[in-house]
C-alpha cells in the first residue's frame, strides 16, 4: 500500500477466502479493527487451549488487529471456533458491516445472545 505524498510500504499477511473470512494462511485466523474484540477472542482461544497472539498492523490511520495461532494445525480448529461452527462464536468479519458500524455478531456474542 502506498500513501499519497510518502513512499510507505505496508506488508499485510491476511488472506481471505472467497466469502471474506480469513483463510488461515500464515496462521492468521481472524482480523478486526477493534482492540477489545481482538483481546477478547484471543482470551477465548486460550481458554480452548489454542495458543494465540494479537499482531497489530497500521493501515493508513487505522490499526488492524490480526489473531495468529502458534501452530498451523491449530488454525483450522481456531477458525472453526471463531466463525465456521455453529457451536462456536459465529462471528462475521468487521468488513461485512458498513464503515463505522460496530460488529453486531461480536456484540451479540459478548452480551450472551
Amino acid at each position: 500500500m502506498h500513501t499519497q505524498g510518502t513512499s510507505k510500504t505496508i506488508e499485510l499477511a491476511l488472506s481471505l477466502d472467497p466469502t471474506g473470512y480469513p483463510s488461515g494462511k500464515d496462521n492468521i485466523v481472524w482480523g478486526t479493527f477493534d482492540a477489545r474484540q481482538a483481546e477478547t477472542i484471543a482470551g477465548s482461544l486460550k481458554a480452548q487451549q489454542i495458543v494465540c497472539q494479537v499482531q497489530k498492523k497500521k493501515i493508513s490511520t487505522n490499526t488492524l488487529y490480526l489473531l495468529a495461532v502458534g501452530e498451523e494445525r491449530e488454525a483450522s480448529e481456531a477458525m472453526d471456533f471463531i466463525w465456521r461452527e455453529g457451536s462456536g462464536l459465529r462471528l462475521k468479519p468487521d468488513w461485512s458491516y458498513a464503515d463505522g458500524e460496530m460488529n453486531t455478531s461480536f456484540e451479540l456474542w459478548i452480551n450472551g445472545r
